[in-house]
């Protein structure tokens, strides 16, 4: 179904929106933070349709079709968190590149503290960092990404991964979800427990607001992030 908002209504969802610049190609530096850039212009994209649909499908229709509004701003709050995934791998090969940071340079930082291995850039890039240059203008900045158990910039690369690597996240309001579980269980052929995927059904794992609340406030201080480094690299560099 078509939306039609009134321009008041337009121009108030408009100023919630993140800032967005236009980013010059000059250098290979440069490219990294354009595809970067891109994918936070389709994510603000995302967020602008999230509100239309919430408000028309949840304030203007009459009724109500809570249903169909749930189904698309979960839809676009999932599109904002897979391409600022994107944007944080584009970002992180941009930093390399500035910093021209070498590759036997990150072979120490295959694996985290935990001893898993990393497999997206950032979070190799975001470990050396921390500890080759912790007192470095780029590294600060990147502390509000990196910082803190409720940071919402690793709720909403925690709530991709689930999406990419599990299945996608559950939501509330749209019934019972089923859900793939490893578990033991005794096999009369074989005489002992082995491991088995059995489907069970399972509670919604998010509301509708928490997902916004985190994926919202982790792509503006991402916008924030890349913008102070951005204008660090022209002040600095260029």
């Amino acid at each position: 179904m078509e939306i039609h908002l009134d321009k008041k209504t337009m121009n108030e969802i408009n100023e919630k929106l993140p800032e967005f610049r236009h980013i010059e190609v000059v250098t290979t530096t440069m490219v990294y933070f354009k595809n970067t850039n891109d994918m936070l212009y389709l994510s603000r994209f995302s967020l602008n349709e999230y509100y239309r649909n919430k408000i028309w499908y949840f304030e203007k229709r009459n009724p109500p079709n809570i249903k169909a509004g749930l189904v698309l701003c979960q839809y676009y709050l999932d599109n904002i968190a897979l391409r600022l995934y994107a944007a944080g791998e584009f970002l992180a090969n941009g930093i390399v590149s500035m910093l021209d940071i070498k590759k036997d340079e990150l072979k120490e930082f295959k694996k985290g503290n935990n001893g898993k291995k990393y497999w997206s850039r950032q979070r190799k890039i975001g470990q050396y960092l921390r500890e080759k240059k912790p007192n470095h203008e780029i590294t600060q900045y990147l502390k509000i990404l990196m910082d803190g158990d409720e940071n919402p910039w690793i709720k909403t690369m925690k709530y991709r991964n689930e999406w990419v690597h599990k299945q996608p996240p559950s939501l509330e309001g749209l019934g019972s979800c089923l859900e793939i579980k490893n578990k033991k269980i005794y096999s009369p052929l074989k005489g002992n427990t082995i491991d088995a995927d059995i489907v069970i059904t399972g509670k919604p794992n998010y509301k509708l607001k928490d997902i916004f609340t985190f994926v919202n406030d982790g792509f503006s201080n991402f916008v924030k992030t890349f913008y102070k480094i951005y204008d660090y690299y022209k002040e600095n560099t260029l």
